[in-house]
């Protein structure tokens, strides 16, 4: 199944890959939401190939093996930084 995504804020936008797994468009532009519903309607070729990409996407990149390695490396990073005598100072958030 295709999807369309609107700007889902942090977080959400990696979940679709743009004009392969979905569309992504701006929050609240039912235009952009209109022309992206339209455009797979008309193209079955498209809805199919992002029918099979979306899946594939997910197994890639959403492997819950993959994702928990990620957080425990994450936490032994900052254990390893703790026990070496740093301190743990949190990052300031980019303003993008």
């Amino acid at each position: 199944m295709w999807r369309a995504s609107s700007d889902l804020g942090p977080g959400g936008m990696e979940a679709v890959a743009a004009g392969v797994t979905g569309f992504t468009f701006p929050e609240r532009d039912v235009e952009a939401l209109v022309c992206h519903v339209c455009e797979i309607l008309r193209n079955n070729e498209l809805a199919l190939r992002m029918s099979h990409a979306g899946p594939r996407f997910v197994r890639q990149h959403f492997d819950i093996e993959m994702c928990t390695k990620k957080i425990e490396d994450f936490y032994d990073d900052i254990l390893s930084a703790s026990s070496a005598g740093f301190e743990a100072k949190p990052q300031p958030l980019s303003q993008a």
